[in-house]
């Protein structure tokens, strides 16, 4: 038996298949005041209203802690991100250095987030 070596690379001739973007849908006016309003009551609320008025992913939503709000300054630092790999959840951050932002927030989100901090403090209480 020798190398087993072959004259020719058999994949110089393969052609990699085209990578198919997918077309990002979003929530117009009128989706989104439905959205939020189905979700107006409820303890997702301030999560919903910072998804619908920041664009963030749903891991970097989950991940956020109180320390990455700027209430005075008005903006929100994605440091990490929260993912799931079967049953496991885990915090990992973010993968790339465009994934690591500030995002500046408008006033109605400071107030949402405020809301929500004090709520969140008497339930803790």
């Amino acid at each position: 038996m020798g190398d087993s070596l072959i004259p020719s690379n058999p994949c110089e001739n393969v052609k990699p298949p085209k990578v198919v973007q997918k077309e990002i849908l979003y929530l117009d006016k009128p989706q989104t005041a439905t959205l939020l309003g189905a979700a107006m009551d409820t303890d997702i609320y301030s999560v919903v209203f910072l998804a619908v008025t920041t664009g963030m992913r749903r891991g970097e939503l989950l991940a956020l802690r109180w320390a990455d709000v700027n209430f005075d300054d008005r903006w929100i630092k994605v440091r990490r991100s929260l993912e799931q790999a079967g049953q496991k959840l885990s915090f990992k951050d973010v993968k790339s250095k465009s994934g690591r932002r500030r995002i500046t927030i408008s006033t109605a989100t400071i107030e949402t987030l405020r809301l929500h901090l004090v709520k969140q403090s008497e339930l803790r209480l």
